[in-house]
């Protein structure tokens, strides 16, 4: 290697970064809408008409979007998650352990779905879901992030602090989405939780600066830090599943429930 050709690539390196800030991503998939439904708050509801309505709204809506849907893994996550902890489990395998109750949730809702085209994508063949999609397929996948066992050690607590949430936003951004939908149980994101706080308040349209700190959201918080530093999903919206038509309208464009964007957006 000629002398001196380390430090020039060094050099070209340090100022690739500081101009790739002014580089647009390509947009792999920018009709893509990415609809993450909540577990327990739609596919484990005790009343089977919240998940099925949010089923024929899916059903409905993809005879003119573009749609992935992802999944929650609900209670059978969590108690996963408690027996791990009790069992003192690593990180890396609480995120394993985590990802089986997902899987399950996307195959309901895949099952669900199999008359309108729904098929169900294993982690393993992410890179073949523009593929289904084109054939007009309706591709449901677990939300949980494939990071296994190089899950991240988490700033607080004994969890994986990216769960499925993260998992949906992060498909999302790498395929340059259209959209991304949180199907939750609540009408947005509040100033606290409503469940608790009367005089909690809906917050329509907000940044992520504007949430950090506050003590209740209803998606995973390291949302909000991807969402900080996004190329290409820079928002993601907020409805609730147990309200039909929020959806649709979500969808269509609409001021439903919650935006979150980003602050550079």
């Amino acid at each position: 290697m000629p002398r001196g050709t380390g430090g020039n690539r060094l050099r070209r390196s340090k100022a690739f970064q500081e101009q790739e800030l002014e580089v647009s991503a390509i947009r792999l998939l920018p009709e893509l809408n990415v609809v993450k439904v909540g577990a327990s708050s739609i596919v484990e509801n005790e009343d089977r008409n919240v998940l099925a309505s949010v089923v024929e709204e899916i059903a409905e809506a993809s005879r003119s979007h573009q749609l992935l849907i992802s999944t929650g893994g609900g209670e059978r996550h969590r108690h996963v998650f408690e027996i791990g902890v009790d069992l003192r489990m690593p990180i890396g395998v609480l995120a394993v352990l985590g990802a089986m109750s997902p899987n399950q949730n996307a195959l309901i809702l895949q099952a669900l779905l199999a008359p309108h085209g729904g098929i169900r994508i294993a982690a393993d063949h992410f890179d073949e879901i523009p593929v289904y999609l084109s054939a007009g397929a309706i591709p449901v996948t677990s939300g949980m992030p494939t990071y296994n066992y190089w899950e991240h050690p988490p700033r607080k607590g004994e969890l994986p602090e990216h769960d499925t949430d993260v998992g949906a936003y992060l498909m999302a951004d790498t395929f340059g989405a259209r959209k991304v939908i949180f199907v939750k149980d609540v009408d947005g994101v509040y100033t606290a939780d409503p469940d608790n706080d009367p005089s909690a308040e809906l917050l329509t349209d907000v940044t992520v600066d504007e949430l950090r700190g506050l003590p209740s959201l209803p998606f995973d918080p390291p949302v909000l830090d991807f969402l900080a530093s996004a190329r290409t999903v820079r928002s993601i919206q907020v409805v609730n599943g147990q309200k039909p038509g929020q959806l649709t309208a979500a969808l269509a464009g609409e001021p439903v429930g919650t935006i979150v964007r980003s602050s550079h957006e």
